[in-house]
């Protein structure tokens, strides 16, 4: 590779300076296995590697051994590679850019400085590659393209197949010192055999992750299981283009080893990621990753060390994962429909206020509102008023007025228990006729506060059903409410939409109950509850503690 450098420089003069007869500088390999975790990876191969922005440090090539250039690029590129890397071969490559060079040639041995704009590789294939860090296919292609002359600003690889990983001591001891055989349990034949069969047994995962709507600052996983504990990292598609540390849009709180339900991850708060709404793809992955970084334990570094540590739980050599069509629903995208401004005004009028001075808010609504506005003006017009307002128009009230609005206006939620990141929580299905909003009351609604119990809601959602609904807290028009407003069981309750002159923006609290009331169902309000489960670090850390 860099010996074009070299030979662009030698024979057509591009700007660096050579000087014959210097001490050229020997590339000094490090031994891989000198600290850490040493892995081994076998038969790694991928259609296309692309290096950006390069750097060449202290490249050495022996010019004698080049007849031609017919394979100079590949010969030289080889010499680029560490001696951690073997059996390496590369189809074609292209490079572009070198904005700076030095060559100094001693005994027709070039030693080369270079800065180069980008390398691509096609068909690159490798027999073995060792290296120290993180046992993933991420790790064998960071472990061969480094551990030589080569740094790279980024690299994204595409079509990656690793055929194993083996992971060994990194201190080998001796083959003729038996003390240190006893000490390490014959440390040989356990690093290449018994460890991988070990790990590959006591590191698993699974995930589920399926299709849903989104406000697009968090998703929810529906499942995960973790032999070791660690996080649930939410990529976008240009993971399945081979960029697996740049695919990272989205990240779980550190999660302990065994089963968990109902994940909320939350996006675009990655350590060492720069991204935002516009890096999110229609497709999304969901992956297991584990916590291999001793010195920051329970934080995602995956990215932060492009991809050294943290790495994906793997199942026979792949990486494990789930995908799921998330819908990103924000207020402009939807409509205002026309079945919401003609039929729900009137309902919202007569059923709302009374709620909210009263403790058993629906019985009233039903009652007297609808009363006097349907059917009393007629009743006057026709018989004696004070007669028909104390007798005619309750038995109406109930009968006619409330049974057509129920059988227009339905509503159904489940809400299942959970465990939250404490910033949103997920409904697992809800319907609505009209449409409206789904809201997050805690246990005060219990106890008759309808208005003062609201803690979350969700975006509008037009009529019909929806699936794995995620409804942000704390942010309710008309009240301040935060993390310690959260009881142990929350309430999901279908609301209506009916503010003509506020459409698709949640009112209920801010217009003291008057507007946006709950959907009904034999006079009660359409509920469902559960027992949210809020992990945070800190108390992550505490459980950790108490239990070592």
């Amino acid at each position: 590779m860099i010996v074009v450098a070299a030979v662009a420089i030698l024979s057509a003069g591009t700007a660096g300076a050579i000087a014959d007869g210097g001490a050229g500088a020997q590339v000094q390999q490090d031994d891989p296995g000198a600290a850490g975790q040493t892995v081994t990876a076998e038969d790694v191969s991928a259609e296309e590697i692309r290096m950006t922005n390069v750097n060449v440090s202290g490249l050495t090539v022996d010019l004698s051994q080049f007849d031609g250039t017919e394979n100079i690029l590949e010969d030289s590129f080889s010499a680029a590679i560490g001696n951690n890397v073997q059996g390496f071969e590369v189809e074609s490559i292209e490079i572009g850019g070198i904005s700076e060079a030095t060559v100094t040639v001693e005994d027709n041995v070039a030693t080369v400085d270079a800065q180069i704009e980008f390398i691509a590789l096609d068909g690159v294939e490798a027999e073995q590659v060792t290296f120290d860090g993180s046992a993933s296919a991420a790790g064998a292609v960071d472990g061969m393209l480094t551990a030589g002359s080569l740094n790279a600003e980024s690299t994204t690889v595409s079509e990656l197949s690793v055929g194993s990983l083996t992971i060994g001591s990194a201190e080998a001891a001796p083959p003729d010192e038996t003390p240190a055989d006893n000490d390490t349990e014959t440390p040989t034949d356990n690093e290449t055999e018994t460890p991988v069969d070990n790990d590959t047994e006591m590191t698993s995962a699974s995930v589920t992750f399926e299709d849903q709507t989104s406000d697009g600052t968090t998703v929810v996983v529906e499942s995960v299981e973790m032999s070791e504990g660690g996080f649930v990292a939410i990529h976008n598609d240009t993971l399945l283009e081979g960029d697996a540390v740049g695919s990272v849009v989205g990240v779980s709180d550190y999660l302990e080893p065994g089963p968990h339900e109902n994940v909320t991850v939350t996006l675009f708060d990655v350590e060492g990621a720069n991204v935002d709404e516009s890096d999110l793809t229609e497709t999304l992955i969901a992956m297991p990753h584990e916590d291999t970084d001793d010195s920051n334990q329970e934080v995602y570094d995956f990215v932060s060390t492009d991809g050294d540590a943290d790495g994906p739980y793997l199942e026979d050599g792949e990486a494990v994962t789930d995908s799921a069509t998330v819908t990103v629903e924000t207020e402009d995208e939807t409509e205002t429909p026309v079945d919401n401004e003609t039929e729900t005004p009137i309902d919202n009028e007569t059923e709302t206020p009374v709620d909210n001075e009263t403790e058993t808010p629906i019985d009233n609504e039903t009652e007297t509102p609808i009363d006097n506005e349907t059917e009393t003006p007629i009743d006057n017009e026709t018989e004696t008023p004070v007669d028909n307002e104390t007798e005619t128009p309750v038995d109406n009230e109930t009968e006619t007025p409330v049974d057509n609005e129920t059988e227009m206006l339905t509503a159904s939620v489940t809400f299942s228990n959970q465990t939250s990141n404490g910033s949103a929580v997920l409904i697992e299905s809800v319907e609505m006729s009209e449409g409206g909003f789904v809201v997050i009351h805690n246990d005060t609604l219990l106890e008759g506060d309808a208005v003062g119990s609201v803690v979350g809601v969700s975006d509008y959602l037009e009529p019909g059903p929806h699936e794995n609904v995620t409804v942000t807290l704390f942010d309710v028009e008309g009240t301040e409410v935060n993390q310690s407003d959260l009881t142990e069981t929350l309430i999901a309750m279908p609301h209506e939409d009916t503010e003509d002159s506020n459409q698709e923006v949640y009112d209920f609290v801010s217009t003291n109950g008057e507007a946006d009331g709950p959907y009904l169902e034999d006079g009660e309000a359409v509920t469902d509850s559960a027992t949210v489960t809020v992990e945070t670090e800190n108390e992550t850390s505490e459980n950790e503690t108490a239990e070592a």
